[in-house]
């Protein structure tokens, strides 16, 4: 699984590496030079979208939405959360 936020450079999560990736699309179309050491701001800033994202169920304003993995399913592509406090 890929996870993709893009505002101004790209930030993949992929959980076959449980590992960060930052690219400057503007530069570096093809994703070859991580520069995710170079902005851990950014890093940051997009992570805690993503995880806000989860926990509303949704990307857009409103009423946050039901996102609860199936009852016998787990979500191990997001882990990263566990150390994210709720505020």
């Amino acid at each position: 699984m890929k996870v993709r936020l893009r505002k101004a450079q790209g930030l993949d999560i992929s959980d076959d590496y449980q590992a960060y990736e930052l690219y400057d699309l503007r530069d570096d179309i093809s994703e070859t030079h991580n520069v995710i050491d170079q902005h851990p701001e950014i890093v940051a800033e997009l992570s805690k979208s993503l995880a806000d994202y989860i926990k509303n169920g949704r990307s857009t304003p409103g009423q946050p939405q039901s996102n609860e993995p199936l009852r016998y399913a787990k979500w191990p592509q997001i882990n990263f959360m566990e150390g994210i406090d709720d505020k």
